[in-house]
């Protein structure tokens, strides 16, 4: 039945050449194959399911602005996401991540990166290549410590590290 509805969802979507995809909350275990016929997404919402991968075609999604896998039991990242050259917005929090990849350091027009509440336990340099970012949130993992390249990038305005709110 969950997965009925988020069918139904993609396919409107797909057909109607909409940009926004929401399927938060249904429960999804997977990412549905069927979210690739919508290659004009911009917005992906896929917050609150039980998805434990992300799969590497996600790379594909090549207009994606915002990514939205806020609260499931995805472990890792895969390099693939660096494809993602348009994303401005990548949340990621409250998952079970336990390594950023270097791959990351790909998505040069991304604003947003939120880490919070995973269990990485270090911040690649590779993250000091994103010149656009604004906005780091790293609380609530094991890290103990940033990089100098994530302390000098010269856009970031606020890093929220450990439980201490920062404002550069």
């Amino acid at each position: 039945m969950i997965q009925k509805k988020a069918l139904q969802q993609i396919e409107r979507v797909a057909i109607k050449k909409w940009t926004k995809l929401d399927l938060r909350g249904l429960d999804l275990e997977e990412l549905p194959w069927q979210i690739f016929r919508c290659r004009r997404l911009i917005h992906l919402l896929l917050n609150d399911n039980q998805i434990t991968s992300i799969p590497e075609t996600l790379g594909q999604l090549s207009n994606l602005t915002e990514l939205n896998l806020n609260h499931h039991q995805i472990t890792s990242i895969p390099n693939e996401i660096g494809q993602l050259s348009n994303l401005t917005e990548l949340n990621l929090r409250r998952n079970q991540i336990i390594e950023i990849p270097e791959a990351l350091g790909q998505l040069s027009n991304l604003t947003k990166l939120d880490l919070w509440h995973n269990q990485i336990t270090s911040i690649p340099e590779a993250l000091g290549l994103l010149s656009n970012l604004t906005r780091l949130s790293l609380e609530r993992n094991q890290i103990t410590s940033i990089p100098e390249a994530i302390r000098d990038m010269e856009k970031l305005q606020v890093l929220e590290y450990r439980k201490i709110l920062s404002r550069l």
